[in-house]
């Protein structure tokens, strides 16, 4: 793959590489670098997705993939009877788009307490992490859960 990468930001250089680690297309869609977000790959078959989100809940949050794109939203409400003296959390709403290579989905099995179970994405300590794994290829619209 050969990519010009002059004046490409930092995130958009995570992005990159993880493309060029794949062997596969994975490419950032939209420009935006909000909120925070690293792009880890775990191994050859597993890339991991970890987005910032503090002060979100799972109620706030949307995991889609549409035509191979992943798409991966916030949005909430400003509670108005609120007086911040000081205000550094930002809130606002955002919207990410990843374009996934046609064998990879959202998803990983993981063994838990004796069962196998498939987890898409999980909201930790601010942090919403989504694996993706290498799987065969399938085009469909999909929904994920967050636990």
């Amino acid at each position: 793959m050969n990519r010009r990468i002059n004046n490409t930001s930092p995130f958009e250089m995570l992005d990159l590489l993880a493309t060029s680690m794949m062997g596969t297309e994975f490419i950032k869609v939209s420009g935006y670098n909000y909120p925070p977000h690293n792009v880890v790959q775990i191994s050859d078959d597993h890339i991991q997705i970890q987005i910032s989100v503090a002060g979100f809940k799972k109620s706030d949050l949307s995991i889609k993939e549409v035509d191979s794109v992943l798409i991966v939203s916030g949005s909430k409400k400003e509670a108005s009877e609120i007086t911040y003296l000081f205000k550094g959390l930002a809130s606002r709403s955002f919207e990410l788009k990843w374009k996934l290579p046609a064998d990879m989905e959202v998803g990983i099995t993981e063994l838990v307490n004796g069962e196998l179970v498939k987890k898409s994405a999980s909201l930790d300590d601010g942090i919403l992490t989504i694996d993706l794994v290498r799987v065969e290829n399938s085009n469909k619209v999909k929904s994920y859960d967050i636990t």
